[in-house]
């Protein structure tokens, strides 16, 4: 079961409450006082695959090495 955090709108405290997906907008709806949060998000992604971080020369010449000694090979160089 995932771990959601809830802040009161009105004092501000931050709490972690374990529950169902389903238990979640129940429990929003029993409690108008409170608000879910996002406080941390975790690294779901290969930062070479979407472009955030660019491939060092050494592994760009073990590729090149791979698709030469491979001549069907798809591997962009």
């Amino acid at each position: 079961m995932p771990t959601y955090t809830f802040r009161n709108k009105f004092t501000g405290e931050t709490f972690e409450k374990v529950m169902k997906m389903a238990e979640k907008d129940v429990f929003l709806d029993t409690h108008p006082d409170l608000e879910s949060i996002i406080d941390y998000v975790p690294n779901i992604g290969d930062p070479v695959a979407l472009g955030k971080q660019k491939i060092d020369g050494g592994l760009k010449e073990v590729f090149k090495r791979i698709k030469d000694a491979n001549p069907g090979s798809t591997i962009d160089v």
